[in-house]
């Protein structure tokens, strides 16, 4: 069997408790031989928005840790973008909105999301396992969400769907 350099894939786990995680690997082939680079566990949130915008994934390999998150809002979120230590996800949505950008400290992960959403994502608000949060950016309208995992997962890159504003989101939190 022949691999290409780096093939890849998910496999869904149901834990005992009933969430529900995946799995990605990465193996490559050096000289006949297969390494497998690493395995991640991945708890992913529910789908909160609308259907409308373009799909987006900001899944990469190499982002892995966070360091800030910058948000564009209004009365919905305009628009978001994930920091990483050394490169940036692109910006998701439109461009208006005021910009807001919540750092974090050395070490200091976000833990939890939580938000409010319907048609597009109204709000978001961002908690830390140093027991800070954010500020609750964007409107009130919309249903009130919670993305709060299982405690050794931290947040890690956001699959959803953008236009003018964000129109739905998915967080992605990894396992330690």
């Amino acid at each position: 069997m022949s691999l290409n350099p780096k093939d890849s894939g998910t496999v869904q786990v149901v834990e005992n408790d009933g969430t529900t995680v995946f799995a990605l690997w990465i193996l490559y082939l050096v000289n006949n031989i297969i390494y497998l680079e690493q395995t991640v566990r991945i708890w992913s949130g529910s789908v909160q928005g609308g259907n409308g915008g373009d799909p987006f994934d900001d899944f990469h390999s190499d982002r892995r840790v966070v360091t800030e998150i910058r948000v564009w809002a209004g009365k919905y979120i305009d628009a978001i973008q994930v920091v990483y230590s050394g490169s940036a996800a692109s910006k998701r949505g439109g461009d208006g909105g005021q910009s807001y950008t919540f750092s974090l400290e050395n070490n200091e992960k976000i833990v939890r999301i939580d938000g409010r959403g319907a048609k597009y994502i109204d709000q978001l608000q961002f908690f830390t396992d140093t027991g800070r949060s954010s500020p609750a950016y964007g409107g009130t309208g919309g249903n009130p969400f919670s993305w709060d995992p299982p405690q050794s997962y931290r947040f890690r890159y956001f699959i959803g769907r953008s236009a003018k504003y964000v129109d739905s989101l998915q967080p992605n939190f990894e396992d330690e």
